[in-house]
């Protein structure tokens, strides 16, 4: 008896990018509001469809110039006009869209409209010499609003933030660290690279998908909900990719 695997997507695209080569997990989901009907003469529950909405998340391998992009390829992690690219140890960066159902009451389907952007820049550091970042922290207010600039596997984010936490950390046999996090301070001033990273950051999160996976095509458009872009060390960098659909799906 034959299964369907992942051997059997033959295509894929978000916003005209083919990601079939790209990708190393994806779902899929179909979400009912359902409301209940019962009356007080009925004992059984009886559930009313009464919304749909269709999202899906994609994880990503971050590729460039055909290969997989790996901690290595971090060239850029600097706060506050200094460079950390020989302290920081693994970090994050995370964009989220504040998203609002635009659709009416007779619709069907939820409708999702971006009205506001919030991002935000983790990093685990070891301490070369002090801890730089408990001094800004606990210094003057001012300081803790600081440029920060993000370059790696092929994508680059710079934009003011503010040192929203700091964390200084000893243990025993190990390297003294800081954990650091960054929140956004205003419209980023460079977001390339990663089409999806790009299309977040800037606000301009609409883009078309189609997914043929050998089972069911899906196809539409959707607002990218969010993009959370990681690395480690020694780790391949990955971004997890959340998209709501506009309206109604394709699903044949």
């Amino acid at each position: 008896m034959s299964r369907k695997t992942h051997l059997d997507v033959s295509a894929y695209s978000i916003g005209a990018v083919d990601y079939l080569g790209l990708f190393k997990a994806t779902s899929f989901d179909i979400s009912p509001t359902i409301v209940e009907g019962k009356a007080v003469s009925q004992r059984h529950n009886r559930g009313v469809l009464a919304k749909r909405k269709f999202t899906f998340t994609t994880d990503e391998l971050l590729t460039a110039t055909g290969l997989r992009q790996t901690a290595l390829n971090l060239t850029v992690f600097s706060v506050g006009g200094t460079s950390y690219l020989g302290e920081v140890k693994s970090g994050s960066l995370k964009i989220s869209t504040t998203v609002k159902d635009g659709s009416g009451a007779a619709d069907e389907w939820e409708s999702p409209v971006a009205v506001g952007t919030a991002y935000e820049i983790q990093g685990k550091l070891q301490i070369a010499s002090t801890a730089e970042f408990m001094v800004i922290a606990g210094g003057t207010g001012t300081g803790l609003s600081v440029a920060t600039s993000l370059a790696l596997g092929g994508s680059t984010f710079t934009a003011p933030m503010i040192l929203s936490k700091s964390t200084h950390t000893i243990d025993v046999d190990d390297i003294q660290g800081q954990d650091i996090t960054l929140t956004s301070r205003g419209l980023p001033t460079v977001a390339t690279g990663n089409s999806v990273l790009a299309s977040i950051a800037l606000g301009t999160s609409l883009l078309a998908f189609d997914a043929t996976t050998g089972a069911a095509e899906y196809a539409g458009n959707a607002i990218v909900s969010e993009v959370n872009i990681q690395f480690s060390d020694g780790q391949i960098i990955s971004a997890s990719h959340s998209f709501a659909c506009i309206g109604a799906p394709t699903i044949s």
